[in-house]
């Protein structure tokens, strides 16, 4: 039986979406030989509960971390507390109106998010490859599976570019203070940047705490090796621990060009000190004559 239609306010015009593209109905009963998986990461944070009453999908299941929603067979959204929506054999222009419908909420996309596609295959045994994966059946929790992963990944794609720019960041302040000799910028300044360090990697802890395999893997093997394949074929436990070592270095540099930066001030303040204790002796010394 097809999922009830909750009718909703037409979705705006997005500059970080794609157009609405006509929706096409997905078939009912006919388990497909190939699908397609698509996340995107919108946002750096979702509040869920608010979403539950605005998306078109059937409700499977809901949590705070994950709401889970069916739109046909095989056919599903799983949306994520870290700001990824992954979309499950929906149709392109039914994922646009869904991904228009939470922008009218919480607001437009700041940017254009990072994506991931991946393909699943039906075949007579379970495997990973590096564009697409075989499996025996699809299931919804095979599904979720792979899901979960791609989620991930995208919103990895964005912390990775951040990091980057805050590591050339870094890399020009210490040759500037190279090539001058001295720290030109104000505690303040470091300060600003130790704490977006700081919440960047917060953000990875949080936003990959769902590392941990899902439940649904403690009781099934082939769920566990299907988690675990496909988290090593997007290389998810490699890049965060990179990300970490990139973020601890930058952090590290930071804090010691503040050290400087303080230790430079310390010895301006002294030397003030010991400058006005001169001339208060020299007065005195002009008083007595």
């Amino acid at each position: 039986m097809e999922p009830e239609i909750i009718k909703t306010t037409p979705p705006h015009p997005s500059r970080n979406l794609p157009e609405v593209i006509p929706a096409v109905p997905v078939e009912a009963n006919v388990t497909p030989v190939e699908i397609s998986i698509t996340a995107y990461h919108l946002y750096d944070h979702l509040k869920l509960k608010p979403l539950l009453g605005i998306l078109s999908g059937k409700l499977l299941s809901s949590s705070p971390r994950e709401l889970q929603f069916k739109y046909g067979k095989d056919s599903y959204l799983f949306v994520y507390r870290f700001g990824s929506l992954v979309f499950v054999n929906v149709d392109p222009g039914l994922a646009v109106q869904e991904m228009k419908r939470i922008a009218n909420l919480v607001g437009e996309p700041k940017r254009i998010p990072p994506t991931e596609s991946y393909d699943v295959r039906l075949g007579n045994k379970t495997e990973v490859e590096f564009e697409y994966a075989q499996v025996k059946k699809m299931t919804k929790d095979t599904l979720r599976m792979i899901a979960m992963t791609l989620g991930q990944s995208a919103a990895l794609e964005l912390m990775e570019s951040r990091t980057e720019t805050m590591l050339e960041d870094s890399a020009k302040l210490i040759e500037e203070v190279s090539k001058q000799g001295r720290v030109s910028h104000t505690n303040k300044h470091f300060v600003r940047m130790i704490a977006n360090t700081a919440a960047a990697r917060q953000d990875i802890v949080s936003n990959l705490a769902v590392m941990d395999a899902p439940e649904e893997t403690w009781e099934s093997r082939s769920l566990e090796a299907l988690h675990r394949d496909v988290q090593y074929n997007f290389e998810i436990e490699l890049r965060s621990r990179t990300l970490d070592r990139k973020l601890t270095l930058i952090q590290d540099n930071i804090e010691l060009l503040a050290d400087l930066s303080s230790t430079r001030r310390g010895l301006l303040l002294e030397t003030l000190i010991v400058l006005l204790i001169v001339l208060e002796i020299g007065l005195a010394f002009f008083d007595l004559f």
